[in-house]
C-alpha cells in the first residue's frame, strides 16, 4: 500500500491547515523554526505534524537584522527606501557603515540579509507568505500523491462515468476503486473520487505552471543582472578570444524581452551590443586555424 495519501483540497486546503496563510505581527520573528502545527483532521492521520517555515538559524539572522536596525537612529527608514548605487558597494554610506550585525557573515551573506530586510520592510505579509508557503509545499510534496497517479485516475474515471467499456482490468470500476483505497480514498464512490482527484489534478497543473514562470523570471533577471555588469565592464566581454566566462558568454544569449529592458535603462543599447558582436566575430577569425 501506498504511503502517500490524497491530502483532501489539495494544496490550497493544506496550506490553511498548516498555518502558512497565517499573518505575523510585523518584525515579528517568532514563526520562524520546527514548530508543531494544528491537527490536519482530513489527513490520514490526526496527529499533529511538525512543520519548517524557515529555520531557527534563519531567526537568529533577522532578528539580530532588526536589533542592529534598531541600535541606530533612522536606520530602519533608510533601509526601507535604499537604492542600490550604480556604483561601489551596496550599503557603503554614513548609516549603512554603523550597522554592526552580530551574527556571523560572510560579505555576501551580509548583504544577502540586508537586502531581504529591506524587501520585508516594504512587503511583510508578502515575505512572511512566500517563506511559509516555499517551506508547506516543501512539506506537501512529501506526503503528496504522485501527480500522474492522480492524472490517471481521473482519465479511467471519466471514461466510466462516459460509459465506456474498460480496455483491461486495471481501468475496471473494481480496480479503481482498490486504487483509490491505497491513496486514502476508501469508502468513496467512483463519483467522488473523481471531483476530489479532479480538483488536485488542475491544482497540480496549476503548480507546475506557476513554477515554470518563476523560473523563466529568475532567468530573466540573472540575464539582466549579466548584462547590467557588462555594460559597466564591457571588457568583461572579452575574457576569452571565444567570449566572457560570466553569464551571459555572448550576445546570442540576449532575449528579446532582455534587449527592451536594457534599451529602456540605457539608450543605445542594441547599437552597443552590435559593436560588441562584431569586435568578437573579429577575435574569433583572427584565431589560428
Amino acid at each position: 500500500m501506498s504511503d502517500k495519501k490524497v491530502y483532501i483540497g489539495g494544496w490550497k486546503q493544506f496550506r490553511e491547515d498548516c498555518g502558512a496563510t497565517r499573518k505575523e505581527a510585523m518584525e515579528d520573528f517568532s514563526w520562524m523554526g520546527v514548530q508543531t502545527i494544528g491537527t490536519c483532521m482530513n489527513l490520514w492521520s490526526s496527529e499533529p505534524r511538525p512543520a519548517t517555515f524557515g529555520d531557527d538559524s534563519n531567526r537568529t539572522y533577522y532578528e539580530d537584522c532588526r536589533d542592529a536596525l534598531a541600535r541606530i537612529e533612522g536606520a530602519k527608514e533608510w533601509l526601507r527606501n535604499y537604492v542600490k548605487p550604480e556604483k561601489g558597494d551596496s550599503f557603503d554610506d554614513a548609516i549603512g557603515n554603523q550597522i554592526r550585525l552580530h551574527s556571523g557573515h560572510s560579505g555576501c551573506s551580509y548583504y544577502s540579509i540586508l537586502w531581504s530586510y529591506k524587501y520585508l520592510l516594504n512587503n511583510w505579509d508578502d515575505w512572511v507568505l512566500k517563506q511559509k508557503e516555499r517551506d508547506a509545499m516543501t512539506h506537501y510534496r512529501h506526503m503528496r500523491v504522485d501527480p500522474y497517479k492522480i492524472a490517471h485516475l481521473v482519465g479511467d474515471i471519466d471514461q466510466i462515468l462516459k460509459g465506456v467499456p474498460p480496455s483491461f482490468v486495471y481501468n475496471s470500476q473494481e480496480h479503481i476503486l482498490r486504487r483509490a483505497d491505497a491513496i486514502g480514498l476508501e469508502g468513496k464512490s467512483i463519483q467522488e473520487i473523481h471531483d476530489i482527484c479532479l480538483q488536485i489534478m488542475e491544482e497540480n497543473e496549476e503548480i507546475r505552471a506557476k513554477e515554470e514562470a518563476e523560473q523563466n523570471e529568475r532567468q530573466h533577471q540573472d540575464l539582466i543582472g549579466g548584462l547590467v555588469f557588462k555594460y559597466q565592464n564591457p571588457s568583461r566581454w572579452f575574457d576569452t578570444v571565444r567570449g566572457s566566462t560570466l553569464f551571459p558568454v555572448d550576445p546570442s544569449y540576449i532575449t528579446q524581452r532582455a534587449y527592451v529592458e536594457m534599451e529602456a535603462k540605457y539608450p543605445g543599447y542594441r547599437s552597443h551590443i552590435q559593436d560588441i558582436s562584431r569586435t568578437l566575430s573579429a577575435n574569433q577569425r583572427s584565431m589560428p586555424k
